[in-house]
Parts: structure tokens; sequence; C-alpha cells
């Protein structure tokens, strides 16, 4: 029996590492007309696609949510929409060209994030606003993370973070 318990322990570990939905809720991403899709990840997190496949419209500089449909979900997207968007190329969007156009931060929650020069990512904007009173952070809440850029599809890259259990870093900030 805890032989059992072991190996259900186990799988259920590995399962939860990569976070992502089972096919049929996440298939294919809408966006409106004249936009194209992009990648953020400032956290570095795993999960769904939803969580950081964006649609952005190089015209008006806007980042907005896609609208999800798939085989296990009643939801329809808007009349007009574009399915499956192509990623931007690098001239319509692109946070970085290196790892040197990325660097890390720390939010009002004292969780560390990557931003770039180009795009800069706050974790404040919108209607978050109001709950970004800072904390009093340690200031180590970026230990073991380096700030990183990384292609998408289309040519562009996006800054996120990624963590070194033993504290090596490939360059600092």
């Amino acid at each position: 029996m805890k032989l059992l318990c072991a190996i259900l322990l186990l799988g259920a570990a590995d399962a939860d590492k990569d976070s992502a939905l089972p096919p049929g809720y996440e298939d294919n991403m809408w966006c409106p007309p004249d936009t194209c899709q992009i990648y953020r990840n400032p956290y570095g997190y795993v999960g769904g696609r939803s969580s950081f496949e964006k649609c952005y419209d190089p015209q008006s500089d806007r980042i907005s949510s896609a609208v999800w449909t798939g085989s296990e979900t009643d939801v329809e997207a808007p009349r007009g929409w574009v399915e499956d968007p192509p990623y931007c190329t690098a001239e319509e969007y692109s946070e970085c060209d290196s790892d040197y156009d990325c660097s890390k931060h720390i939010d009002y929650t004292c969780t560390c994030y990557a931003s770039s020069r180009y795009h800069p990512y706050d974790p404040c904007k919108g209607d978050r606003r109001s709950d970004c009173n800072r904390r009093e952070c340690t200031g180590e809440e970026c230990d073991y993370n380096s700030a990183t850029c990384e292609l998408n599809g289309g040519g562009g890259g996006y800054c996120t973070l990624e963590y070194y259990a033993d504290g090596g870093e490939v360059r600092v900030d």
C-alpha cells in the first residue's frame, strides 16, 4: 500500500510539472483582426497557453487577451476575430534581442519578475493599481533567478526568468 501511495504521489507531481490544460480547452486562439500573437511570461511560470499567449495590435501598441475555444468548451469566438493568428514578427513586437535587454525586478508582492527595456512589464498596470502598495521586501527575492531572452515563433524575443537552484546565474543584472 505504501508503494502504491508513493507511485501515485510521484505521478501527480510529474503531471503537475507542466501544468497545461488537457486537449479540448485551449485548442484555438482567437484575436481581433489586424493583430498578431505574442508570448509574455515575465514571472517564468508554467501553465496553460492562455496564461501567456496574448493578442497584440501593432497599430495601437496594445496587448489584449485572446478568446480560447476547444472541443470541450461551449465558448464561441466573436464574429470577425482571427483563428490562431501568426506570431508577431520581430519588427512588429519584440521585448528583447539578447539577455542584456532583460532585467529582473521585485514587484509589489515581493515576487521576482523579468522586464524588457523595449516593452517594460508593469505588474501594477490597469485594475491592479490599487493593490500596488509596496511591501517590505528582503531584496533577495530575485536571488537564484536570471532574466533571459527567449525567441518566440515569429522571430521576436520575450523576457522571462530562469531559476537556478544552485545559485549560479548566467549573468549579473
